[in-house]
């Protein structure tokens, strides 16, 4: 494969945004990435944080002002994020059983 079909496969992208430049290869991704473009915000009832989208409120509340933590059972890593958590088990301790 030569140089210019890799790049072409990495930033060539499905999916465009009709409002901004925003692309992605995964249709869910621009479904929520068009809640921004929506009159919605959810505003936290604890600072000054908004955002278009609920997840993003419900995720900063349990971080910022629960201080929910999830950890790593192999390393001390903690993140406030299960995603983050399943990414550093993938590529730290690549898939090892918990």
């Amino acid at each position: 494969m030569t140089e210019d079909t890799i790049k072409k496969k990495l930033y060539t992208f499905k999916h465009k945004c009709s409002l901004c430049d925003y692309e992605t290869n995964k249709k869910q991704d621009l479904k929520k990435h068009q809640l921004v473009h929506a009159n919605k915000v959810w505003q936290c009832a604890h600072c000054n944080y908004k955002t278009a989208r609920e997840s993003n409120l419900k995720s900063h509340t349990k971080s910022i002002h629960e201080n929910v933590r999830y950890h790593c059972k192999l390393c001390p890593y903690t993140t406030t994020r299960t995603g983050y958590l399943n990414e550093h088990v993938k590529f730290i301790h690549k898939n090892k059983p918990l």
